[in-house]
């Protein structure tokens, strides 16, 4: 498998019809940006640890990548994320579409209304 396709609409699709969900939690006090939760089948998502659209996109890439691929290593998984981000978009937006997820804006337009 090249690494460029780690993360495509078919492995999405997959995830979705598998039963994963992914989760957007603004309450809860953690370090990380997310977690994939295999054993529930669930991808939670940290907003209030990212610092941009661009990085709630990778982070979104990176925990999708760690439910497709489990055994791949941080370091590849990381790199990975980023690179779907900055190259891939319709799939995240896809991904997002799918799920139910909320785009970086419309989380913080709602939390902080004007």
């Amino acid at each position: 498998m090249s690494l460029f396709n780690m993360l495509d609409i078919e492995n999405i699709t997959y995830l979705y019809e598998d039963g994963w969900d992914i989760n957007i939690i603004l309450d809860k006090l953690t370090i990380n940006k997310g977690l994939c939760k295999p054993d529930v089948l669930e991808i939670e998502i940290y907003p209030m640890n990212i610092r941009d659209h661009v990085d709630y996109n990778a982070t979104i890439a990176h925990e999708l990548i760690h439910a497709i691929h489990p055994n791949i290593s941080e370091r590849v998984v990381e790199h990975q994320g980023i690179l779907v981000a900055a190259t891939n978009i319709e799939v995240l937006v896809y991904a997002r579409s799918l799920f139910e997820v909320p785009s970086y804006n419309e989380i913080f337009s709602f939390n902080n209304p004007t």
